[in-house]
């Protein structure tokens, strides 16, 4: 399989992994904020941003974890594609 065909698809999934780790810094600088001035608003809602954070974390982890096993673990190994990470 020629690298130039992975452009498509590792490529598209770099990127895409770029674009989620800018919004994840994005999130945690508002939650950072929010919990600065949140003064008035109940257990109930902080928890449940602080949870959408928590998840959102979780997303980033594993994703960041399946890019780098695919673009580093794995660099020139082509037959690791045929499979997902998990």
């Amino acid at each position: 399989m020629p690298l130039n065909a992975l452009d498509s698809t590792l490529g598209a999934a770099f990127l895409g992994t770029l674009a989620a780790a800018i919004f994840y810094g994005l999130t945690s600088v508002q939650t950072f904020i929010y919990f600065q001035n949140s003064a008035g608003d109940g257990r109930f809602f902080k928890s449940g941003i602080f949870t959408l954070w928590i998840l959102d974390t979780l997303h980033m982890a594993f994703t960041a974890h399946g890019i780098y096993f695919y673009l580093v673990t794995n660099f020139g190994n082509f037959e690791v594609l045929a499979a997902p990470t998990w």
